[in-house]
């Protein structure tokens, strides 16, 4: 009897390192990321499928030819001159004193603030990050909807599904992140 207890001790130690690379591959793919990307819409055979997430009226959006944003005339040639939204460690990748946070709020759409201000209207989380493994994430891991902006087709708001999201006509997408090699994304975002 005390035989067949050590040989299950064994066959469960075993076992165990058997299944321990899986788990570590695993927990490499979740790692946060670190330094400036973009982010992309992925939802196959549907007309987001690809769209940058762009910032525009302290929100998010499929869609936008390019952000919103501002530059200063005394900034000069300094100006970054960007089609795309570029977050850093997640936040605002901006020139302006103070930065811009992004964050969800609890109606679930991402949201950033103004610049100057760390005033954050609806606040729910500021839990969003890239991941190793190619995703974004929003808050506890949620995925996100995309919903369509009335009277402006082609267009879609970007919402994280979290408790408190009620969406209307909106589709759900995985969001992908491109790492940018680029300067500063902006002077700000407006």
């Amino acid at each position: 009897m005390h035989l067949t207890s050590i040989s299950s001790f064994f066959l469960t130690l075993f076992i165990s390192a058997l299944a321990a690379p899986m788990s570590s591959e695993l927990d490499k793919r979740q790692i946060p990321v670190q330094g400036a990307y973009t982010l992309v819409a992925n939802r196959p055979n549907h007309p987001i499928n690809m769209l940058k997430i762009q910032a525009s009226g302290q929100r998010f959006y499929l869609g936008l030819p390019g952000p919103s944003s501002y530059c200063p005339v005394q900034v000069g040639s300094s100006c970054p001159n960007t089609t795309d939204t570029v977050i850093v460690n997640g936040a605002m990748y901006v020139m302006v004193p103070g930065g811009q946070s992004l964050y969800v709020q609890r109606s679930g759409a991402l949201a950033y603030t103004q610049a100057h201000s760390s005033f954050r209207p609806d606040y729910l989380s500021s839990e969003l990050g890239a991941f190793t493994d190619g995703s974004y994430r929003g808050p506890g891991g949620a995925s996100f909807a995309a919903c369509p902006v009335q009277g402006k087709e082609g267009q879609w708001q970007v919402f994280s599904e979290v408790p408190g999201f009620v969406g209307r006509d909106c589709v759900c997408f995985a969001v992908g992140w491109k790492k940018w090699e680029g300067r500063v994304g902006a002077w700000q975002y407006t």
